[in-house]
């Protein structure tokens, strides 16, 4: 691909791609920290190894992208627009890793980015065809098309089929993609099933875990308790501390 043709994307396309892939980084950074001491939540199993590999894969992509604008004398705006999505690319598998074994459903964060970088990449192709007429776009970018868009599809997949035991009892909700909830995909079963037949109370799913009955309950007492031990200590003579103070809050 020319510098010609680079140079006749939108002005705010690099600063987009830029932006997401800081954005990216940032909250994959904050999201890997907060679930590397999370317990194991899947069984053994070759998804994990598949959307690692296509992860790899996917920088190695990058990199041979930012090489070829590099080498073709692009502009540094576009130059540094690359090495920003290439920068983004080496968290993918790290992070992809991580969400597939502790969390119960696909990863939010990586969902969003692979679809906004999908979108930008597809934009991008596009307007060259259209705009400067290049028939023969780069052969790294149609490869980082076709790559991000199979490792979104296996990114964006259920897990509820390989959690572990304790987790296969989470609410569909729970368990839902980004896409599913935007979407009310999960609740579509529900809603068919009720187009046939008569609703009862088993066909309903379950409820979601922070609003199970023994969860509220557990919280209701001890912000009662807190505040029946607040009130004792305003209560209480001067110099003098109730034994429950202690012990509740």
């Amino acid at each position: 691909m020319s510098v010609m043709a680079w140079d006749s994307l939108p002005a705010g396309y690099p600063p987009v791609v830029i932006a997401l892939s800081g954005l990216f980084v940032l909250c994959g950074l904050g999201r890997y920290i907060h679930l590397r001491r999370a317990s194991i939540k899947v069984v053994p199993n070759y998804k994990g190894l598949q959307k690692e590999l296509l992860a790899v894969l996917l920088a190695g992509l990058h990199l041979a992208a930012l090489i070829s604008l590099i080498t073709s004398h692009a502009t540094p705006l576009f130059i540094a627009s690359a090495a920003a999505a290439f920068a983004a690319s080496l968290l993918i598998p790290a992070l992809s890793f991580i969400e597939h074994g502790r969390s119960i459903s696909p990863s939010a964060i990586l969902n969003i980015y692979l679809f906004a970088s999908l979108v930008l990449d597809a934009v991008g192709i596009a307007w060259l065809r259209i705009v400067t007429g290049d028939r023969s776009p780069s052969p790294w970018r149609i490869a980082v098309l076709v790559v991000t868009s199979v490792l979104l599809v296996l990114e964006s997949q259920n897990k509820r089929a390989i959690l572990r035991e304790p987790f296969q009892n989470a609410s569909t909700e729970e368990t839902a993609g980004i896409f599913s909830k935007t979407f009310l995909v999960w609740i579509l079963p529900l809603l068919r099933k009720g187009d046939k037949q008569l609703l009862i109370l088993d066909d309903l799913f379950d409820m979601h875990s922070e609003l199970s009955s023994q969860l509220l309950r557990s919280q209701m007492l001890r912000h009662w308790g807190k505040r029946s031990c607040y009130m004792l200590l305003s209560n209480a003579p001067s110099g003098r501390m109730p034994e429950c103070f202690q012990s509740c809050c």
